[in-house]
């Protein structure tokens, strides 16, 4: 065979496989999306959203320890992060709630985390992030690897998703593969009725709850129906 055809052929036989690989891996999240959406639970209870979304994305991006961060406020009005929800997956694959106690207070070694939701991009931690990620909670498997992603695409998002110990290096461009998930999550904690959602944070008897009022569900509704119909697979 000479040898043009068989470069030829090997080239059409990997984006053939890449083809089969990127079916398999939208087939995940439309599966993961679709999980989400038939639970009815998740329809009236914010909290337990979260977790069923952490679990979510760690399957998806292979991450046995993921947690959900909110941006808050100390007494003396400095920033910091608390935790809403924590996830881990076990060597079977069973997935388990960890504690959210603590809190990452603003300084230079945590500068990642306040970047990646100004800037609206996911970003991986460097050594000092990571070693402050680790001085959360004592009772936090260790954090090797990991990489904080916004949830939401606006500069009035809150929420920030740690996923952490992937098998590999963290790429933030792999990130908009997640992005339908994220934004159905993210509407549908913003559809929320104040009363129904419960995200409390086990800390200093802290309690957190979102509360939109009627005009930010109206504008969010709008949203919702727009990213429908030009996303269905986010929806």
């Amino acid at each position: 065979m000479p040898l043009r055809y068989l470069k030829h052929r090997v080239v059409v036989e990997y984006m053939i496989e890449y083809k089969i690989k990127k079916q398999r891996r939208d087939h995940a999240l439309r599966e993961a999306i679709d999980k989400l959406k038939r639970n009815a639970n998740l329809h009236f209870d914010g909290s337990q959203l979260l977790v069923e979304m952490l679990r979510e994305v760690g399957e998806l991006t292979k991450s046995p320890f993921a947690v959900v961060l909110k941006q808050s406020v100390m007494d003396n009005e400095q920033p910091r992060y608390i935790c809403l929800a924590a996830q881990h997956q076990d060597r079977d694959g069973g997935w388990s709630d960890l504690q959210t106690i603590g809190f990452l207070a603003f300084d230079q070694s945590v500068r990642p985390f306040f970047d990646a939701r100004e800037q609206c991009k996911a970003i991986v931690l460097d050594r000092p992030a990571l070693r402050r990620m680790n001085e959360f909670n004592s009772n936090w498997p260790n954090v090797e690897r990991a990489m904080v992603i916004p949830l939401g695409l606006d500069k009035h998002n809150q929420y920030l998703i740690c996923i952490s110990n992937s098998d590999g290096n963290y790429q933030a461009d792999e990130v908009r593969r997640l992005w339908p998930l994220l934004i159905h999550v993210s509407t549908q904690l913003q559809l929320l009725a104040p009363s129904s959602v419960n995200l409390a944070a086990e800390i200093e008897n802290d309690e957190l709850t979102i509360n939109p009022t009627a005009q930010d569900n109206e504008v969010w509704r709008t949203i919702f129906y727009r990213l429908e119909n030009s996303i269905p697979l986010a929806m």
